[in-house]
């Protein structure tokens, strides 16, 4: 929850007020902000996964 609280309200809402509002891009930016977001997401996402599974907290099928 906390990942997604930071990459879709931090990262993805302030990069799409600041290149939605502050640049030319206009609507375009804020397009690209919620890229951002999703992309930094994604990217916590799957290194906390791959943190786990390293740890063996990663429950696999048939053991």
């Amino acid at each position: 929850m906390l990942i997604a609280l930071f990459g879709y309200w931090v990262i993805g809402f302030g990069t799409a007020i600041l290149l939605g509002f502050r640049t030319p891009l206009a609507g375009e930016g804020v397009w690209w902000g919620l890229f951002a977001g999703l992309a930094v997401v994604s990217v916590l996402l799957l290194w906390r996964w791959s943190r786990r599974d390293r740890l063996g907290l990663v429950l696999t099928r048939g053991m």
